[in-house]
């Protein structure tokens, strides 16, 4: 018996909620789904306020179709709540997705959110056993935590609560999938029972159908991979924590107040090199369905494909820059805080980890990668310069802007050391973005290096690393000084070295010098504004730890002695 003979596919449903703003996402949402997912035979469900003659005609590509208006009930319920808090008004729709619980005749229901598209086979979803199945939320990714008592966030471990008081597994309601045991009367009416103002008052959740869902179904979801609800604002935590690539995602999310189909507004999303992908996928997708659809002209898919052409056309302008700079070396040593300085001159664009690497591999232009390190660096700004939960904001300088481009370049150093050490030749893809490309390699106390990495690791854990893993990232943190010293030998590109102590120590007088190795002229107002948001003095980290013991300190000062730029270091 295969997989699909477990499914009755005629007795489960893909639902949404549809209104006039998601119309566009849910025809695209719908066509992706049934376009990869050939074997389902069930209805496609559409929750609307107001049933108009339009709508079937506008999906009639999808066999089975039941376009299903909301109960008088539930209306009733959240109009009240309206007029009690204006505030509820913006997200009324969302909560028209309970009225799926109450369609006891299915096996077996899939809500999907109007700005989803898929991008495979999610059979698998049909087949968990589990009564309520959903992918992590934000908060959970990021290994946060929430009050069990009134849904409102802390930190992991706070202080102030009991471990029972914690809740860690809150899941996201763009995507899950419910059982028959889980639909019916008493639950449709309980849950629009919760839709009071009190009830939001008690816990202080958010004002949509997520809290009250998370909420009801606490101690009965189980969550699936990030596969099947991938958000890109927060894609490199589920990555790591749910251990997939992003080649291997099935459902893209496209969360936020912008979404694909609106034009000239779409390319201001990007955050990285997922995010352009993603909203291509969408309109690759979006032209196939206009294309194949016979209800629509080819007029229509010409006047999309323009529209699309034309919103791709960045308002920015790039010629090749003087300078094109990479930041060779190791995390945790300072690559952040230099970034942030040289990308406050006026006349300087250095963009945190975009990855152009991966644009460059998927064969993105010159033009593109530099638009979109240029747009990286705004973004920069607008989010106060946050990176880490520190902030490396430079007041009355020109981060996020500049005036004559003479520099450009991407802080991207750690993930640069096991690139180089992959390809060696790397670097010469990029000698189109400059006219002379330069390095720059910050250098720390490998002891505080190796300190703050396994502070930070330890962080996300939860849970302190075992003596083999320290001795692990003590080989892999001189496998990139290994790299960085095959650079200096091969003296194929020029390399500025800079310590992070000297740095400290004198930030204006090491910020001019490597101004001046740039090409750059950094007037003393700019030297001035910078040094103000450097530390005072270095941070040993080594020292507020109880595990550097004499076995380690040893392996760790035998490496050092290999490099000439790492000698004057001890403990």
């Amino acid at each position: 018996m295969t997989s699909k003979d477990k499914i009755d596919s005629h007795n489960i449903g893909l639902v949404t909620v549809l209104n006039d703003d998601f119309l566009i996402g849910a025809e695209m949402m719908v066509y992706s789904f049934l376009q990869h997912n050939s074997w389902f035979k069930g209805e496609v469900i559409l929750l609307v306020e107001t049933p108009k003659p339009e709508l079937a005609e506008r999906f009639k590509f999808v066999n089975h179709l039941k376009i299903e208006p909301v109960s008088s009930v539930l209306l009733d319920k959240v109009d009240a709540l309206c007029q009690k808090n204006k505030a509820f008004c913006y997200n009324r729709p969302a909560f028209f997705v309970l009225e799926m619980f109450r369609m006891e005749t299915y096996q077996q229901l899939l809500y999907v959110d109007a700005d989803v598209i898929f991008q495979g086979d999610v059979m698998s979803l049909f087949e968990n056993p589990e009564p309520f199945t959903a992918v992590r939320d934000g908060i959970s990714y990021q290994d946060g935590c929430r009050k069990i008592n009134s849904y409102s966030t802390t930190q992991p471990n706070p202080s102030d609560l009991k471990p029972e008081e914690r809740w860690f597994n809150t899941f996201n309601s763009g995507l899950f999938v419910v059982h028959q045991s889980l639909i019916n009367q008493k639950i449709y009416t309980d849950l629009i029972n919760l839709i009071e103002v009190e009830t939001y008052e008690k816990f202080g959740g958010s004002l949509d159908d997520q809290f009250l869902l998370n909420i009801y179904f606490k101690d009965q979801y189980k969550h699936i991979s990030g596969i099947f609800n991938y958000r890109m604002q927060i894609g490199k935590e589920m990555k790591k924590k749910d251990e997939f690539s992003f080649q291997e995602v099935k459902v893209l999310h496209f969360t936020g107040t912008i979404k694909p189909w609106h034009f000239f507004k779409w390319h201001r999303a990007f955050t990285n090199t997922e995010y352009l992908h993603a909203y291509q996928q969408w309109h690759v997708k979006r032209l196939m369905y206009l294309r194949r659809n016979h209800q629509l002209k080819w007029q229509e898919s010409f006047k999309h494909a323009k529209q699309y052409l034309q919103s791709f056309s960045f308002s920015e302008k790039y010629e090749p820059v003087p300078v094109f700079c990479f930041f060779i070396g190791y995390p945790r040593s300072g690559h952040t805080l230099i970034g942030a300085l040289l990308d406050a001159h006026p006349n300087a664009v250095i963009a945190t980890e975009l990855d152009v690497f991966d644009l460059k591999k998927r064969g993105y232009s010159e033009k593109k990668i530099a638009t979109l390190l240029i747009k990286r660096s705004s973004e920069m700004r607008k989010k106060n310069y946050i990176w880490t939960d520190y902030s490396y904001e430079v007041p009355g300088q020109y981060q996020g802007k500049y005036t004559d481009l003479k520099v450009m370049g991407e802080k991207h150093a750690g993930e640069l050391g096991n690139l180089l050490e992959a390809r060696p030749d790397l670097l010469d893809d990029f000698k189109g973005l400059g006219k002379d490309l330069k390095l720059i390699h910050i250098n720390r106390n490998p002891f505080d290096i190796i300190t703050t990495r396994v502070n930070r690791q330890e962080k996300i854990r939860g849970q302190r690393m075992h003596r083999a893993e320290i001795i692990s990232l003590i080989n892999n943190q001189f496998d990139k000084v290994k790299v960085v010293q095959n650079l200096k030998i091969a003296q194929k590109y020029p390399i500025y070295d800079l310590t992070n102590e000297a740095f400290i120590a004198n930030p204006k007088l090491e910020l001019k010098a490597l101004c001046e190795y740039l090409g750059l002229r950094p007037d003393e107002q700019y030297l001035e504004d910078c040094s103000k948001i450097v530390f005072a003095k270095p941070t040993a980290t080594r020292y507020k730890v109880d595990w550097w013991d004499e076995e380690l300190k040893a392996l760790v000062q035998t490496n050092m002695q290999q490099y000439d730029f790492l000698k004057n270091y001890s403990f």
